[in-house]
């Protein structure tokens, strides 16, 4: 009889550890759908070569790290505040100028960037784009 105590004791803890992991991973998995997605389309031409870089990046297709970083760029440089066009204070043939367009569940914003005119944390985001951009070149 002691035996089947501990066992039924032993199968209670049990069933109540893996119920408390399955809740844990349901709830992890719950945050990662009600993340919202964005699809940003990135193009970077100009420079001293002229070179046109472009990608399309949805960050649904990034680790979830990765999707975080781009999240944290996008909402520090205020994308969807930002005008239209965003002039440099300075031209010159060689700068960079950027057009993004980042489309959310709620909302779509197309942003034409001179290099000159970007603020920092806009910089931040131009930067982590282009590095993603390149990443994704044949």
């Amino acid at each position: 009889m002691r035996e089947l105590s501990r066992w039924i004791l032993t199968c209670t803890i049990l069933c109540i550890v893996v119920y408390a992991f399955a809740k844990e991973v349901q709830g992890s998995q719950q945050q990662q759908l009600e993340k919202p997605t964005m699809k940003i389309s990135f193009v970077r031409t100009g420079g001293f070569a002229g070179l046109r870089l472009a990608a399309t990046i949805d960050s649904a297709t990034l680790p979830p790290e990765e999707a975080t970083q781009l999240q944290t760029r996008v909402d520090n440089a205020k994308f969807f505040a930002l005008p239209a066009n965003v002039k440099g204070k300075t031209s010159g043939a060689d700068r960079f100028q950027y057009t993004i367009t980042i489309e959310t569940p709620d909302q779509q914003h197309t942003v034409m960037v001179e290099e000159s005119g970007a603020s920092p944390e806009l910089l931040q985001l131009l930067g982590w784009l282009t590095t993603a951009a390149r990443r994704k070149k044949p």
